[in-house]
């Protein structure tokens, strides 16, 4: 299980070499060496006091969280967005499907500890075989970052590989997504995230589909149109992959 944060700090200061003007703070996270990371450890930035001005995004591979009995582990999760004042907060490999009945129960559970909040989810689209809900991705937007959201942003293949938001503020629009980018699986039969997509991606056509490259591709692809209307972009994601892998770098 992994996870990651990040806050974006939008207090300023001056510049004492050049004329005073008030430029905005990013803290980030470096790594000086990316061979030496460990994938099943939390990283990213520490999660110190969040200062006026700045959102917290964090990420988190749930590795799958039933909804039946107590639902503690979404309890659990509500309860350390609430305390660590997460904005934004990305969950992966959910595996549930998300219909109506539970998308509600999370929604009910949020709304017991956080008065503002809302959801947005993703799973593969239902199909014939039957053959549940590996992989999908929940968003959870919380407090005032709320006020700022204006679109909901779903993958357009049906795959479910990611969820998110659009936020408006007087200078651009921002858009950040939760997504799951499955790992490699040559088992033709089985019933994991990759092979359910490869299955899906052949009946919309696709010949000798490859689901990890083919995310890279479309979300490329909608990057750049996002970019094209000046808009910026957060992606936050399990890649299933090294930060060092080729094609993470050439993601980047």
């Amino acid at each position: 299980m992994m996870s990651t944060s990040a806050t974006i700090n939008t207090e300023t200061q001056n510049n004492n070499r050049q004329q005073p003007t008030k430029q905005p703070q990013y803290q980030q996270t470096h790594f000086t060496d990316l061979s030496k990371s460990n994938a099943h450890i939390a990283f990213g930035d520490n999660m110190t006091t969040k200062t006026t001005g700045s959102i917290r995004i964090y990420l988190q591979n749930i590795n799958g969280a039933k909804l039946s009995h107590q639902q503690e582990a979404w309890k659990h999760a509500i309860n350390f967005i609430d305390t660590n004042n997460i904005d934004f907060t990305g969950i992966v490999e959910t595996r549930i499907d998300w219909n109506h009945h539970n998308q509600n129960i999370v929604k009910k559970l949020l709304q017991q500890k956080i008065s503002h909040s809302s959801l947005l989810t993703s799973m593969c689209s239902p199909n014939p075989l039957n053959e549940g809900t590996p992989g999908g991705t929940a968003s959870i937007v919380v407090n005032q970052l709320t006020n700022r959201k204006t679109n909901k942003i779903i993958d357009p293949t049906g795959l479910g590989r990611w969820s998110g938001a659009t936020f408006t503020t007087s200078r651009f629009n921002l858009h950040i997504i939760t997504c799951y980018r499955p790992n490699h699986d040559n088992k033709i039969n089985s019933n994991t995230t990759y092979q359910q997509q490869v299955r899906i991606l052949q009946q919309q056509g696709k010949q000798n589909p490859n689901p990890t490259t083919q995310i890279l591709q479309d979300l490329i692809k909608q990057i750049r149109a996002w970019h094209q209307q000046k808009d910026k972009v957060i992606v936050i994601w399990d890649a299933n992959d090294a930060l060092t892998h080729k094609s993470i770098q050439e993601f980047q």
